[in-house]
């Protein structure tokens, strides 16, 4: 990956390509981590609706990468990509429901996100996420 490359497809307004170097400059892949940079690309990737981005985005208000924590935004970020389909937003959606993060708790709604991760887990390699749903299914669907 070329991050000049990347970079002049990005002003050019690909969508992919902003989203791409977002996500480079948030984890520092090919490049060093710059977070206002990061900002920058996920809002203009998250702007036009890039799932992947909007999920990003949501782990940089989460976690305070860059900008002040905001939970409630954070969760606002995961759920809309959530509901575009990006799958590591169900199991954080699930997660923020759980532990009442930037929402309030609900084991229902926890449950409902982590069933839907599980329900797409076909496409998925065995990972912690997949085992978290898994064993979060296993202690409480009985709960609802």
């Amino acid at each position: 990956m070329n991050i000049s490359e990347l970079e002049a497809r990005a002003e050019d307004g690909s969508v992919v390509a902003q989203s791409v170097l977002g996500i480079s400059y948030l984890y520092g892949i090919e490049t060093p981590t710059d977070y206002a940079a990061a900002l920058k690309w996920l809002t203009m990737a998250a702007d036009r609706g890039a799932s992947r981005a909007i999920h990003n985005l949501g782990t940089m208000y989460e976690a305070g990468l860059g900008v002040a924590v905001d939970l409630p935004r954070a969760f606002a970020l995961h759920l809309r990509a959530a509901q575009r389909g990006e799958w590591l937003a169900y199991v954080q959606v699930a997660r923020m429901y759980r532990e009442g993060r930037g929402t309030s708790v609900s084991k229902a709604s926890a449950l409902e996100w982590y069933l839907k991760a599980l329900s797409e887990r076909d496409g998925i390699s065995p990972c912690a996420e997949l085992d978290e749903a898994t064993d979060y299914l296993k202690l409480h669907s009985d709960d609802t």
